[in-house]
């Protein structure tokens, strides 16, 4: 497979310089990259969060110290706090 020069200078731009990869590895990377882009865009929605300074720190090892990313506890706080808001208090 031929790669020209524009592809090359795209995925170079786009990776920075590619010391140890191939020019077919480099155009490969960027084509996954467009397509994982493109899924994200199609599957996910982003949320921009923001917290108190240090906060992200305290919150991503507790998430690690239960084997999580950051991501997935932050998901699982959302997911669970829905569900007690959506569950009727209990009286006794």
């Amino acid at each position: 497979m031929c790669y020209n020069d524009a592809t090359v200078e795209k995925v170079t731009r786009y990776f920075g310089h590619p010391h140890n990869l191939s020019k077919r590895e480099a155009v490969q990377m960027a084509g996954n990259s467009e397509y994982r882009n493109k899924w994200i865009a199609e599957k996910l929605d982003r949320v921009n969060l923001t917290m108190p300074k240090g906060q992200k720190d305290v919150a991503k090892a507790h998430a690690e110290s239960r084997g999580e990313s950051l991501n997935a506890f932050i998901n699982r706080a959302i997911l669970e706090t829905m569900e007690r808001d959506n569950t009727p208090a209990t009286s006794e």
